[in-house]
């Protein structure tokens, strides 16, 4: 039979107390975040020219800043995507025989 372990209430409630003061933290550093997203999109949000080749338009800096940002990060995805294959594809082919 499966019996769940008893919890004596003392340390039941000093869980209790762990997982409240975590949340707590938790929620300030949620509201700390959202404070400096605010400021951020606030300071950013002048119109920047952008020329890309023969193209040139006007747009908020906030978006010109969040486009890089999402650009970088695919591109890094997918570099560290290709790098990871190459060395799996070279660990085959360089893989010992076992006879």
């Amino acid at each position: 039979m499966d019996h769940l372990p008893v919890i004596p209430p003392e340390e039941s409630l000093e869980k209790k107390k762990r997982g409240s003061n975590r949340d707590v933290a938790r929620l300030i550093g949620l509201v700390a975040l959202a404070g400096v997203v605010t400021s951020f999109i606030v300071q950013n949000s002048q119109n920047v020219s952008v020329h890309l080749w023969f193209l040139s338009r006007r747009e908020p800096l906030i978006f010109v800043v969040i486009g890089c940002i999402v650009i970088g990060g695919l591109l890094g995805y997918v570099a560290g995507r290709r790098r990871g294959a190459r060395k799996v594809r070279r660990a085959l082919l360089h893989k010992p025989d076992s006879l």
